[in-house]
C-alpha cells in the first residue's frame, strides 16, 4: 500500500534523506546522514540492514550514487524496491525486489556469495533471513536476473552511479550508464530504500527520481479520417487485473499539438489536417510532482494512385502491362483474366473487354485507386491447304495459308520460306506445319496441318559367304523392298531376281536398287572378296645331305600341310610346317597347302643324297722321343682336319707333322665331294719322359745370393750365365741384381734332352716416406708419414714414440708434440726388405683472442657493436645469421633471442684461438594499440591501449589529448594510422598502430538565413545543397513540402530553424541550419556542440535569442541527471558537472529551454549538444 499519512512530499532533486526509515532489526545498522540530507552512511558491519524511504514510487526513475569508502570487506551493497511493510503479525514476512552487488566469491555458513549483481524478489516468511541474499537464497526468494563472474564486482573506493527505471511493467538497473538488469514482468507500488548486508562504511548519496510519463501510441502514422489512438502507461499491473491498489498518478492532462486537449487517460483524437503533430502528457502522481512526456503522430495524406496505360485496347488472348503508382501496395480487382492481384505492374488477359480497379497502399497504410479500361478484338479465322498430304522423305509439296493478311510459318522446318501464304518444304519426317495470320488491326490466330512422310526401305542384302577362294560361287540374297536391279551381269547370274549367284575373279562390290509398295525408292551394296591360293617356297631351296645325315623341311607356318614319301619324314604334329627328312637316295616329295579360309594348292620337291669317303694312313717312324718330329700321310678324300691340336703342325694337310711329348692318338675328318664327310685315327708312340726339374723358383732381397739346384739327368747346361757361378753343374749359386729365369737343358739314358727353367726374383729394397716437414699449432694434431709411408703390407716402426698419439707401428700416426720433434720411419716390405726415412714437426703457441667491447644486453630488434682482440689473419663469429660482418674483429649484432656467441681467428701460422661470449636480448615490451576506427572527418575517437609498463608516445602527437597516456582521446585528421610508442625501464621499445580509415564529411549548404516578415512561400537549400550521391533529409518534416528534396519549401512558418542532414554513402553526416524567420520579433539560435578548452573560441553552451523573456535553460546526462541550469541567457554552461564539480565527460548531453516570445507565448524548444574537448 502507498504510505499514504506520514508522506512528505519530495520531488525531483529535493530528496532530504534524513526523513527515511531503517527497517528490519535496528542494531544490524547505523544510518548516519550528511550534507543537509543529500548523503547517508551505513558504517557498521551487520545483518541484513535497509534504509527506505517513507513515500512509494512506480513509473519513476531513481538516481544516485554509491561508494565503499573502505578496503576491509568484500560483501553486498544495493537497494530496495517494490518495498511493502511485512504484517504486524508476520514481521518476518517480506514483500519486496532486491538488488545486491558483491565484490567477491565468498563460501559463507555452507552457502555461497557469487562476485557480481543479482535482481531478488523477496516474498515471504524467511527464517535464516542472512542466507536471502545469496546465490542460494532458500524457498522465499526467487532469483530473477543475475550477472556474476570475474571483474563484476564493485572496487573499493570508487563512486559508481546507479540508475532505477521502475514501472508497472519494466524494471531497468545501470550502474555509471551499462545496463545490468532489464526485467519485464509486473511490478507494484512500493518503498524505495538502501541495503547492506555485512559491508560498512558504504555512502549513498545525490538521491533523486523523477515522475516517469510514458504513453504509447496506438496509432503513430493515420490517414486523413482515421481516429489516433494513446495510452497511457501509468496504471500498475495489479490494477490493469483488478487487484485493488493504489496508483501513484492522480491526473493526465494530454496535449494534442493542435490545439485540443484532454484529460483521459487513454484517449483518441481526429486530425483534420496532414502534418506532424507532437503529442504531449503530463502526469502528476499524488505528492504533487509531474513529468512530462512526448511522442510524434503523423497524419498523412491519401496517395494518389494512377494506372498506366489510361485506358488500352488489345486482340483476344493477348495481354496487357498494367502498372501502378503512388503507393507501396496494390490490390487488384477484379481477379478475372489477371496474373496477379498484389503486385505493383499486373498482366491482363481477359477474354471480354472489361473495367480493372486498383487500391494502393502507401507507406503510412493510407489508400487510393484508381481505374483503367480494356477493350478486347476478335482473332481472324487461318487454314492450311497442302498440295499433297503425304510423300516419301526428300520430296517436296506446297502448303497454301488463307484467312489473314500476313502469315508467318513457325515450324521453320526446311522450308522455302517462313513468311508468306504460298511455301514449299520437304520434311524428313512426319511434320505439324503452325502458320500465324495476322488480320489488319494485328491481331493473330494459326493453323495446323500434318504432312505424312513415308521412310525409304531399307535394303538388306544377305551372302553365303562375303569372301571366296579364288574361281568359286557364292549366293546374294536381296530383301526390304518389292521389286530390285542390280547393278552388273559380268559376274552374276541374273539382273532382276531377288537371289543371284556370284562369281567373281577379283573382289568386286554389288548393288541392289529395291522400289517399296508406296514407290519409296532406296538401294544398299554388299563386297565380294575374292581369295588368292596358297604360295609355298620350301626351305633350303636346293636340298642336299650326305648318307647317313637328316635334312629339315620348312615352309611358311600360317598353311596347313600334307606331305608323301613319309617313309623318309618325321613330321611335327601340328600343323606340319618343319620336317625332318633323312632318305638314303635322292628322293622328290610332294605336299598339299591349305590355308586358314579353307584354299589349298600342291607342290614338289627334291632332295639330293651324296655317299661318304673312304681314306688310308700310313706312319714311317715305330716309337720317338719326346717332341720328336713324326711325320703321316693319308689318302681316299679331298680335304683333310686333324685333331687334337697337340704338337701337331699342318693339321689341314694329308702329310701333317707330329711331336708329341707322350704317346698320342691322332683324328682326323676328311671331306670328300658333296662336303661328305668321315673320320679314322692313328697313334704316335713316344718314350717316357723320366723326372727332371730345374729346382723350385727362388726370392732374395737385392744384393743377397740363393743356390740353384738341378735333378734328372746325366748332364745339364743353364743358360745365361749371368750372375752364376758354374752354368755345366746341377746346382751353381747365382748373385744377379735382377730378377732373372734360368734354363737348364737336361739329357737323360735315352739320349731324349729336355729343358726346365727356374727363376730367381730379387725384391727391391721398400721406398720409406716419412713425408714432408710440418708447422702444427700447440694442442693440434698432425698426420706424418707419406702417401702411402711404403709399400702395401709393409711394417711400420716410429722413433721417438713419445708425442705418438696412435701406435709408433702405424703407417701414418697422429702426433701431438708440445715441443718441435724430429721423426725417423723404418720400413719393412711384405718381403722383408727394409728401409729407413726422416719428417721434421714444428709446434707454434696458440694466438690469444678477448672481448674488447661489449653491451650488457640487446633489446629486441635492435643491434649493438661489439669487438674482440684485432690484428689477426681471419674471423669466423658463430652463429652468423644475426651478424652484419661475421669476417671482422667488430661487428654490429641483431640478436631475436638470447644466445652464445664464439669467435673463432686465424693467426699467419694459421693456428685458431676463439672467446665465447653471451648476448642477452631483452624482449620487446608488449603494446596493443588496440581498435582500429572507420570514422568520418573531425569524429573524436577513444583509444584504449594495453601495453607494459613505460613510457608513452602516440604519434602524430597533435591529434591525440594526452600523448602519453594509454587511454586517451584522439581527432585522427588526414592519417591511416596512429602509432603507440612504448620505452621500457631498459630502454628497449616497441610499437602498434591503430589503423584508420577516415572518411570527408560530406559537402551540405542549408542556405542564407531567411527574414519572411511578409509571410511569403520561401525556398530553403544553397544553391549546390550537396552532391548527388549523398542522402538528404530536411527538419522539421512536418514543415515542409517535402524533407528528402534538395529545394523545400515551407509550408507554414513564424519563427523556425531548419536543420539540414546530408549523410554520405560512408555513412558519414554533416549539418547545416538556416532559419526562416515570420515572427520578426523573438529569434533563438541555439549550437550543437562545443568545445570547453579555454582557447576563446565555443568555449560555452547557450542560447542566444533576441526579444526572449524569463529563459530557463537546463541540461541532462544520459542517465536524465541535471548537471547545469540557469534563468540567465547571457549565462552558459562551461562543461563542469553541476553537483560533482568536475569536468563532465566527452560525449552527447540534452537540453530543454523554456520562455516567452515578444506576444507572451510560452515556448519550449528541446535538443542535444556534443561537448568535445
Amino acid at each position: 500500500m502507498l504510505n499514504g499519512g506520514n508522506a512528505v512530499a519530495q520531488c525531483g532533486d529535493n530528496i532530504d534523506l534524513g526523513t527515511w526509515i531503517q527497517e528490519g532489526t535496528l542494531a544490524n545498522g547505523n544510518w548516519q546522514v550528511t550534507g543537509g540530507g543529500n548523503d547517508v552512511n551505513q558504517t557498521i558491519n551487520g545483518e541484513p540492514t535497509f534504509y527506505v524511504s517513507p513515500d512509494s514510487f512506480i513509473n519513476v526513475l531513481i538516481t544516485g550514487d554509491i561508494q565503499v569508502t573502505t578496503a576491509a570487506d568484500d560483501d553486498w551493497i544495493g537497494f530496495v524496491f517494490g518495498y511493502n511493510d511485512p504484517d504486524p503479525l508476520n514481521p518476518n514476512d517480506y514483500d519486496f525486489y532486491l538488488f545486491d552487488w558483491k565484490q567477491a566469491d565468498q563460501s559463507f555458513g555452507g552457502f555461497f556469495g557469487n562476485e557480481g549483481y543479482a535482481m531478488t524478489k523477496i516474498d515471504g516468511p524467511v527464517v535464516n533471513f542472512p542466507q536471502t541474499f545469496s546465490a542460494k537464497a532458500g524457498p522465499f526468494a526467487n532469483p530473477i536476473a543475475t550477472q556474476y563472474g570475474p571483474a563484476e564486482g564493485w572496487n573499493d573506493f570508487q563512486l559508481y552511479s546507479f540508475a532505477l527505471t521502475y514501472t508497472s511493467t519494466r524494471t531497468v538497473i545501470s550502474i555509471n550508464g551499462d545496463t545490468v538488469i532489464d526485467e519485464y514482468g509486473c511490478f507494484p507500488p512500493g518503498r524505495f530504500g538502501f541495503y547492506n548486508y555485512s559491508q560498512s562504511n558504504v555512502q549513498y548519496s545525490n538521491f533523486s527520481y523523477r515522475v516517469a510519463a510514458a504513453f504509447d501510441v496506438l496509432t503513430p502514422n493515420v490517414c486523413i479520417g482515421d481516429t489516433a489512438q494513446f495510452v497511457a502507461l501509468s496504471d500498475s499491473c495489479e490494477n490493469a487485473a483488478g487487484v485493488p491498489i493504489n496508483n501513484t498518478l492522480v491526473s493526465w492532462l494530454w496535449t494534442f499539438d493542435d490545439g485540443a486537449t484532454s484529460n483521459d487517460t487513454n484517449p483518441s483524437h481526429l486530425y483534420l489536417n496532414p502534418g506532424i503533430y507532437n503529442v504531449g502528457l503530463i502526469v502528476t502522481d499524488y505528492l504533487g510532482c509531474t513529468d512530462t512526456a512526448y511522442s510524434i503522430v503523423e497524419v498523412h495524406d491519401l496517395p494518389v494512385i494512377s494506372i498506366n496505360p489510361d485506358d488500352t485496347v488489345f486482340c483476344l488472348n493477348d495481354s496487357a502491362l498494367l502498372a501502378a503508382s503512388g503507393a507501396l501496395s496494390y490490390a487488384w480487382s477484379p481477379s478475372i483474366g489477371l496474373n496477379d492481384t498484389t503486385a505493383v505492374s499486373v498482366f491482363a488477359k481477359p477474354e471480354i473487354s472489361s473495367n480493372y480497379y486498383v487500391v494502393g497502399t502507401d507507406g503510412n497504410g493510407c489508400l487510393g485507386y484508381d481505374t483503367v479500361s480494356v477493350e478486347i478484338w476478335s482473332l481472324p479465322i487461318v487454314s492450311i491447304t497442302p498440295t499433297s498430304s503425304d510423300l516419301c522423305i526428300y520430296d517436296t509439296i506446297g502448303l497454301n495459308a488463307t484467312g489473314a493478311s500476313t502469315y508467318s510459318w513457325i515450324t521453320n522446318y526446311n522450308l522455302s520460306s517462313n513468311i508468306g501464304g504460298s511455301i514449299n518444304t520437304n520434311p524428313e519426317t512426319d511434320t505439324n506445319y503452325v502458320v500465324i495470320g495476322t488480320d489488319t488491326n494485328g491481331c493473330a490466330s494459326n493453323d495446323t496441318v500434318d504432312i505424312i512422310v513415308f521412310d525409304l526401305p531399307i535394303i538388306l542384302l544377305s551372302t553365303a559367304a562375303d569372301s571366296v577362294c579364288k574361281l568359286d560361287t557364292t549366293i546374294i540374297q536381296a530383301s526390304g523392298a518389292s521389286t530390285y536391279i542390280w547393278n552388273t551381269t559380268t559376274s552374276l547370274s541374273s539382273l532382276n531376281s531377288a537371289i543371284v549367284s556370284a562369281f567373281p575373279l577379283v573382289s568386286e562390290t554389288y548393288t541392289a536398287t529395291g522400289t517399296d509398295l508406296n514407290g519409296c525408292i532406296n538401294s544398299n551394296d554388299t563386297t565380294i572378296t575374292v581369295l588368292e591360293l596358297p604360295i609355298v617356297n620350301v626351305l633350303p631351296n636346293n636340298g642336299h645331305i650326305c648318307v647317313g645325315e637328316d635334312e629339315t623341311l620348312t615352309v611358311p607356318t600360317f598353311y596347313a600341310y600334307t606331305w608323301d614319301q613319309l617313309g623318309t619324314l618325321g613330321l611335327d604334329g601340328n600343323n606340319n610346317d618343319t620336317v625332318i627328312a633323312n632318305p638314303v637316295d635322292t628322293t622328290l616329295y610332294t605336299l598339299i597347302a591349305t590355308d586358314s579360309l579353307g584354299c589349298f594348292k600342291s607342290f614338289t620337291y627334291e632332295l639330293d643324297v651324296t655317299p661318304l669317303p673312304v681314306t688310308t694312313i700310313t706312319s714311317p717312324i715305330a716309337i720317338t722321343c719326346a717332341g720328336q718330329q713324326d711325320s703321316i700321310s693319308i689318302t681316299g678324300a679331298l680335304f683333310y682336319s686333324w685333331g687334337p691340336n697337340v704338337a701337331l703342325i699342318g693339321g689341314n694337310t694329308a702329310n701333317p707333322v707330329m711331336k708329341p711329348q707322350v704317346t698320342q692318338q691322332y683324328f682326323v675328318t676328311a671331306t670328300g665331294p658333296g662336303n661328305c664327310q668321315t673320320i679314322d685315327s692313328v697313334t704316335v708312340e713316344v718314350y717316357e719322359i723320366p723326372d727332371y726339374s730345374a729346382g723350385d723358383n727362388d726370392v732374395m732381397c737385392r744384393n743377397d745370393s740363393v743356390q740353384l739346384n738341378a735333378t734328372g739327368g746325366v748332364s745339364y747346361l743353364w743358360l745365361p750365365s749371368i750372375g752364376l757361378t758354374d752354368t755345366s753343374i746341377s746346382n751353381p749359386i747365382s748373385y744377379t741384381l735382377n730378377t732373372r729365369l734360368y734354363n737348364v737343358f737336361i739329357t737323360d739314358t735315352n739320349g731324349c734332352t729336355f729343358s726346365s727353367i727356374v727363376i730367381v726374383s730379387v725384391n727391391p729394397l721398400p721406398f720409406a716416406r716419412a713425408g714432408v716437414d710440418k708447422a702444427i699449432c700447440i694442442g693440434d694434431l698432425t698426420r706424418i708419414g707419406g702417401q702411402p709411408s711404403g709399400p702395401a703390407g709393409s711394417l711400420y716402426e716410429w722413433n721417438p714414440a713419445s708425442a705418438l698419439m696412435d701406435s709408433p707401428l702405424a703407417p701414418n700416426p697422429n702426433v701431438s708434440p708440445d715441443t718441435s720433434t724430429t721423426y725417423t720411419l723404418l720400413v719393412t716390405d711384405t718381403n722383408g726388405c727394409m728401409r729407413e726415412d726422416a719428417v721434421r714437426v714444428t709446434v707454434n703457441e696458440l694466438p690469444i683472442v678477448e672481448v674488447v667491447d661489449a653491451p650488457n644486453y640487446i633489446c629486441e630488434g635492435d643491434s649493438e657493436l661489439i669487438s674482440v682482440t684485432p690484428g689477426y689473419t681471419s674471423y669466423d663469429w658463430k652463429p652468423s645469421s644475426n651478424v652484419v660482418t661475421p669476417n671482422e674483429s667488430f661487428s654490429l649484432l641483431y640478436p631475436t633471442l638470447s644466445e652464445q656467441y664464439t669467435v673463432e681467428v686465424i693467426d699467419s701460422n694459421g693456428c685458431v684461438g676463439e672467446v665465447n661470449f653471451d648476448v642477452e636480448v631483452k624482449p620487446k615490451p608488449f603494446v596493443n594499440a588496440g581498435l582500429n576506427f572507420e570514422v568520418c572527418d573531425g569524429d573524436t575517437i577513444e583509444l584504449i591501449a594495453n601495453a607494459a609498463e613505460g613510457d608513452y608516445r602516440w604519434t602524430p602527437e597533435e591529434m591525440v589529448f594526452q600523448p602519453d597516456s594509454l587511454t586517451t582521446l584522439a581527432v585522427p585528421l588526414g592519417v591511416g594510422f596512429l602509432r603507440l610508442t612504448i620505452t621500457d625501464n631498459l630502454g628497449c621499445t616497441n610499437t602498434d598502430d591503430a589503423i584508420i580509415s577516415a572518411h570527408p564529411l560530406p559537402y551540405v549548404d542549408a542556405g542564407e538565413d531567411i527574414e519572411n516578415c511578409n509571410m511569403q512561400t520561401v525556398f530553403l537549400g544553397g544553391p549546390s545543397v550537396t552532391s548527388e550521391e549523398n542522402s538528404i533529409k530536411w527538419s522539421p518534416a512536418n514543415l515542409l513540402s517535402d524533407p528528402r528534396a534538395e529545394h523545400p519549401w515551407v509550408l507554414n512558418t513564424e519563427r523556425d530553424t531548419f536543420y539540414l542532414e546530408v549523410v554520405s554513402p560512408d555513412g558519414c553526416i554533416n549539418y547545416d541550419t538556416v532559419s526562416v524567420n515570420s515572427d520578426c520579433y523573438s529569434k533563438i539560435y541555439v549550437p550543437n556542440a562545443f568545445s570547453p578548452d579555454n582557447d576563446g573560441v565555443n568555449d560555452f553552451f547557450r542560447v542566444y535569442g533576441h526579444r526572449i523573456y524569463k529563459p530557463y535553460l537546463k541540461v541532462y546526462d544520459k542517465w536524465g541527471h541535471i548537471i547545469f541550469e540557469s534563468a540567465d541567457i547571457e549565462i552558459g554552461w562551461d562543461g563542469t558537472h553541476l553537483k560533482q564539480g568536475n569536468d563532465a565527460a566527452i560525449g552527447t548531453y540534452f537540453w530543454d529551454f523554456l520562455y516567452e516570445n515578444e506576444r507572451g507565448r510560452v515556448q519550449t524548444l528541446e535538443g542535444n549538444v556534443n561537448l568535445i574537448r
